[in-house]
C-alpha cells in the first residue's frame, strides 16, 4: 500500500466556471488545461469567454443547478508529466506573472534547485531545464509527504486528492482526459442535447518543450512523486499515455 500523507483538499467552489446558457459546469484542476476548456464552454453558447459564469458560492451554485436541468459537471485531468511540467514552468522556473517568488527563493536556498535568481536567460539549455525540473520534483515529493515547511499548493497537489475534494460538495459527472478533450467535450455536449462546438484549439507553447527533456529518467522521477495518480487515473508512460 502507498501511504497517503497528502492533506485533504476540499472543494474550491469559487473556481468553478459555467457556460453562459448551456447547463455545463467546469470544475478546474490547477496545472491541467483550463484556457482551451473555456474556449469550448464559450463556443457551445456562441458567446465570449468573458461571459462565462464564475465566482460561485455553494448557495449560488445550488441555485444554478436548480435553474439548469439537466446539467452536467466535468473536470479535465492530465498525464502527470505535462501537468508537473506546467506547474514548474508557471510558478517556479521564472519570475514573471504567476511565479511563487518566495517559494522559489526557498527552493534555491534550502532544496538546491538550480534556478537563476532572475529566471532563465538566453543561454539556458535543455540540460539545465531538466536538472532544475528534476530537483523541483524531489522537492514536490517531500512536500506531498509533508516533509517540508512549505504548503502543499493545488498547482502540484495530486489530481486524485483534488478529485476526492470535489466529492465533498459534488462529484463531476465526467472526468475528461487532456489528450481527448475535444472529442470528450463533444460527447458531453450531446449528453445535454447540444451540438458540439466547432473549435480549433491552439497549442500552448512552453519555453522549452517537455519533449526536449523527456526521457526514462524524468518519467521515473514523475512517477515516484505521482504514483497515486498513475494508478488511480490509469496512466502509463507519458509518450504512450492513454
Amino acid at each position: 500500500r502507498t501511504p497517503n500523507f497528502v492533506p485533504r483538499r476540499g472543494p474550491v467552489v469559487p473556481n468553478y466556471i459555467a457556460a453562459r446558457e448551456a447547463p455545463l459546469l467546469f470544475m478546474p484542476i490547477r496545472s491541467a488545461p483550463e484556457a482551451p476548456v473555456l474556449e469550448l464552454l464559450a463556443a457551445v453558447d456562441q458567446s465570449e469567454i468573458s461571459e462565462l459564469k464564475r465566482d460561485f458560492s455553494q448557495k449560488t451554485l445550488r441555485q444554478w443547478k436548480r435553474a439548469h436541468v439537466p446539467h452536467r459537471s466535468f473536470t479535465v485531468v492530465s498525464h502527470p508529466v505535462p501537468r508537473a511540467y506546467r506547474a514548474f514552468q508557471k510558478h517556479i522556473l521564472g519570475t514573471g506573472k504567476g511565479a511563487y517568488l518566495e517559494i522559489r527563493k526557498t527552493l534555491m536556498r534550502v532544496y538546491q534547485v538550480p534556478l537563476r535568481p532572475d529566471g532563465p536567460g538566453s543561454d539556458w539549455t535543455a540540460e539545465k531545464q531538466k536538472a532544475a525540473f528534476l530537483a523541483y520534483l524531489d522537492f514536490v515529493k517531500m512536500n506531498l509527504a509533508q516533509q517540508t515547511a512549505i504548503r502543499v499548493d493545488s498547482a502540484w497537489a495530486t489530481q486524485s486528492q483534488i478529485l476526492q475534494g470535489f466529492a465533498e460538495f459534488a462529484t463531476p459527472d465526467f472526468v475528461i482526459r487532456e489528450n481527448s478533450l475535444v472529442t470528450d467535450f463533444a460527447m458531453l455536449a450531446r449528453s445535454v442535447g447540444l451540438d458540439p462546438p466547432e473549435v480549433s484549439l491552439g497549442l500552448i507553447e512552453d519555453t522549452i518543450s517537455i519533449d526536449a527533456i523527456y526521457d526514462s529518467e524524468l518519467e521515473a522521477a514523475v512517477r515516484a512523486v505521482y504514483q497515486r495518480d498513475y494508478m488511480a487515473l490509469g496512466y502509463g508512460p507519458f509518450q504512450s499515455a492513454g
